[in-house]
Order: structure tokens, then C-alpha cells, then sequence
């Protein structure tokens, strides 16, 4: 024989269907994985068999990554990109030089094959004197 069930919000006592949600809700909570609590939920029917919850399971798949790939791609880029020769970038020279690798990729090109304008390479022989004199200067 079945103990009663009663809801520690109402004091009303808990019908099967709803002991199965409160099965299913330890179930979730005690699963190690975000995405397999969200499947879970996903699967939840009502009395009549619909999909209990089918709009927030659409929210949760358009907005909550499946993996953390991405992550794991932008970490190793970064760590290939500030490596210990260059200990002493800036975040924002680090987060220039990520940003421009991932469009430069998101192109289908390869930055050692870009093809620059005299002008930009003469700033940049500029600013890199310029960087290099001040070190020197302040360093005497």
C-alpha cells in the first residue's frame, strides 16, 4: 500500500500524475549533467500524452549550448595565440588578434596568406619604431 503524498506548498494531498513529476523532478535535480536534466524535461508528458513543457524545451535548445566546444576552441586559440614568448600581450592585442583569426577563418583563409596594403605595413613599421624607441629611451 502506497503512503499519501502530500504537497509541502498546498497541504493537498498529490495525485499519481503529479508523484510521477515529483519523481521526475528528483531525477533531474540528481542527474550530473545539464543536458540530460534538460532531455529529461523535454520528455515530461501530461495526462493526455502532449509534451508537458513544449515551448520551454524550444527556449532551452535555441539559447543553452549543447557542448562547450566553442569554449574549448576559443581557449586553445587563445593559449596558441599568447604563448610564453609573448607573456607580456595586452588583453586588448590578445582579444585583436583572436577576433581577427576567427574572421580571417570565418572566411576560409589562412592569416599567413593575407595580402596587406603598403599603407597599413608602413603604420605598422611606424607604431612598432615608435613602441620600440620608448622601450629603449625609458629603459637608459
Amino acid at each position: 500500500m502506497e503512503k499519501d503524498c502530500f504537497s509541502s506548498s498546498t497541504g493537498k494531498a498529490i495525485t499519481g500524475s503529479e508523484r510521477i513529476d515529483m519523481n521526475w523532478v528528483q531525477t533531474v535535480t540528481g542527474s550530473e549533467r545539464i543536458d540530460v536534466a534538460w532531455h529529461l524535461l523535454g520528455q515530461v508528458k501530461n495526462s493526455s500524452g502532449q509534451l508537458k513543457y513544449p515551448r520551454l524545451v524550444r527556449v532551452i535548445k535555441a539559447t543553452i549550448f549543447h557542448s562547450n566546444v566553442d569554449c574549448e576552441r576559443i581557449f586553445s586559440l587563445v593559449t596558441k595565440t599568447k604563448t610564453k614568448f609573448r607573456a607580456s600581450m595586452n588583453n586588448d592585442t590578445l582579444n585583436a588578434l583572436v577576433s581577427h583569426k576567427q574572421m580571417v577563418s570565418a572566411k576560409g583563409q589562412v592569416c599567413h596568406n593575407q595580402e596587406h596594403s603598403s599603407s597599413l605595413l608602413a603604420k605598422c613599421k611606424s607604431a612598432t619604431y615608435q613602441s620600440l624607441k620608448k622601450t629603449v629611451d625609458t629603459s637608459e
